[in-house]
C-alpha cells in the first residue's frame, strides 16, 4: 500500500487562469513532496488535461461551476481525486480514450480528441463516477519516472 507523504487540496473555479494557477500549485506540492521532474511534467500534462475538459464540457453554460482537486502524494504513487458540480459525461461514462486518425492530411487532423487518449495513456485506475452533487474522476499517476508517451 501507498504511505501518504503529503496531501494537497486546490478549489478553484471554471476559469482558464484559474486552472493555470491551480497547476502551478499542484505540480509545486509535486516538487515539494520530492517528485522527480518527470513525473511531475507527467502529472501536469494529465491533470491539465482533465481541468480543461472540466471547465470546456462539464462546466460548459454554468455561471458558478466549481472544481476540487485533491492528491494525495505517496512513495510510488499519486492518487488524484478531481470532483466538479458540472454537467454529467455523456452517458455517465469515461470516453473511450481511442487516439484520433493522425495519418490524415495535416489540414485535416482533428483539432480536438488527443485529451482523454492522453489521460489514458498516462494515468492508472482510472475511475468516473456521477455523484448527486457532481462528477468524481480519480486515477493514480506513477512517482518513480515519467511513463513513456504513446
Amino acid at each position: 500500500m501507498n504511505d501518504a507523504r503529503s496531501r494537497v487540496c486546490v478549489s478553484l473555479t471554471a476559469d482558464q487562469h484559474a486552472v493555470r494557477d491551480a497547476l502551478a500549485e499542484l505540480t509545486e506540492a509535486l516538487g515539494a513532496a520530492g517528485l522527480p521532474d518527470a513525473a511531475i511534467g507527467t502529472a501536469e500534462l494529465v491533470l491539465a488535461e482533465v481541468l480543461n475538459n472540466v471547465v470546456e464540457h462539464a462546466l460548459s453554460g454554468l455561471s458558478q461551476g466549481r472544481i476540487e482537486v485533491t492528491l494525495r502524494i505517496g512513495d510510488g504513487t499519486t492518487i488524484a481525486k478531481v470532483w466538479d458540480d458540472g454537467h454529467p459525461m455523456p452517458g455517465h461514462a469515461l470516453p473511450t480514450g481511442d487516439c484520433p486518425d493522425t495519418q490524415a492530411d495535416i489540414n485535416e487532423l482533428p483539432e480536438g480528441g488527443f485529451g482523454w487518449f492522453l489521460i489514458q495513456s498516462l494515468a492508472q485506475d482510472i475511475r468516473y463516477t456521477r455523484q448527486p452533487d457532481g462528477n468524481l474522476l480519480t486515477f493514480t499517476l506513477s512517482n518513480d519516472m515519467a511513463q513513456d508517451y504513446p
